[in-house]
């Protein structure tokens, strides 16, 4: 019995820590998508002003 617990556990955890390993991902990515859409913003911006 203790080595099935055992097992549940640890896919508990390792799902547990794909998900948290997503979410992270996801805001990483959102935050890095936006510093790009500021930054592209502002040279847009330059652009235009010349």
């Amino acid at each position: 019995m203790h080595a099935i617990t055992y097992n549940l556990d640890r896919q508990t955890d390792r799902q547990t820590d794909r998900q948290t390993d997503r979410q992270t991902d996801r805001q990483t990515d959102r935050q890095t998508d936006r510093q790009t859409d500021r930054q592209t913003d502002r040279q847009t911006d330059r652009q235009t002003d010349r």
